[in-house]
């Protein structure tokens, strides 16, 4: 999986083929992530890029963002 951050978001697979990240969110995590990669990244920091430090309490739940990212892999790995 190959995810470019300059620009707009770009998703895609190993055959490079493009992945749809539902949502803005969605790509705001997933840019957080990518950012912070190979580092852990905190709930708090999370919180923060997210919702500005007021997380809402639909936010409790976990995210649905690996369902949205699957595609024949179960696991994200970054590469410098």
């Amino acid at each position: 999986m190959r995810i470019a951050v300059l620009g707009p978001l770009e998703v895609l697979t190993d055959e490079l083929a493009p992945v749809v990240v539902p949502g803005a969110k969605e790509r705001l995590l997933l840019a957080v992530l990518t950012r912070e990669s190979p580092g852990v990244v905190s709930t708090d920091r999370l919180t923060e890029a997210l919702w500005n430090g007021a997380r809402p309490a639909a936010a409790q739940r976990p995210s649905r963002l690996p369902d949205h990212m699957r595609a024949g892999r179960s696991r994200a790995v970054s590469e410098p």
